[in-house]
């Protein structure tokens, strides 16, 4: 055995070539683990050159035929107050639901026909027997060419039915052209917070 084999075979030696090749495969093993985190997509993460951002577009307010903005309850068309009055008065308050039926949405009424909604055991609406329009309070919340959204106080046709219930109605144009018509599409008790999604429950 010449010097550089018993140098080399030495235990001191051989300890230092361990560390060596272990720092060698440890430095391997973490440029292969950056490539793989980088991932092999070669795509370009930033934005195009014409891309220029922008925020998403307000919806357009309501106006009257004069083109001024709709603030109040008495700004709404005729037709809006009559689906309120039509959905209101036959179905809550009078179980005529065959009534109503033309001014309700298809997402309250699930598409039922007109005979089948008048018929059917449940409906996804709150009635309000004994309740009257007599003396009742309205209040425009939002109107946009999308949304109409009204509070409405009704009132107990007598004291014993029970105290004053608020309530919010919400519309929304349906079909286009000379088929267009404003339905309302929500009927929830009215709170101190904004409309919550309207999801009914039941109905035809």
């Amino acid at each position: 055995m010449n010097t550089s084999q018993s140098t080399l075979s030495s235990p001191r030696n051989q300890r230092i070539l361990f560390w060596i090749g272990l720092l060698a495969l440890t430095a391997g093993i973490v440029v292969l683990v950056i490539k793989l985190a980088g991932g092999s997509d070669s795509t370009p993460t930033a934005p195009d050159k014409a891309f220029k951002p922008a925020l998403p577009q307000q919806t357009a307010a309501l106006t009257t035929s004069n083109g001024a903005k709709v603030t109040s309850y008495a700004q709404l068309p005729t037709e809006v107050k009559k689906a309120i009055l039509g959905f209101v008065t036959g179905g809550v308050l009078h179980n005529d639901y065959g009534a109503s039926w033309k001014y309700t949405a298809p997402n309250i009424t699930h598409g039922a026909s007109q005979h089948k909604w008048a018929t059917v055991d449940a409906r996804s609406v709150i009635p309000l027997p004994g309740y009257t329009l007599n003396g009742v309070t309205y209040r425009l919340e939002g109107a946009t060419k999308q949304e109409i959204l009204v509070s409405m106080t009704l009132q107990p046709s007598k004291p014993s039915v029970g105290r004053p219930v608020p309530m919010r109605i919400g519309l929304s144009p349906y079909g286009t052209g000379a088929n267009k018509r404003w339905l309302v599409n929500y009927w929830l008790p009215a709170t101190n917070e904004s409309a919550v999604p309207y999801n009914p429950v039941g109905g035809g």
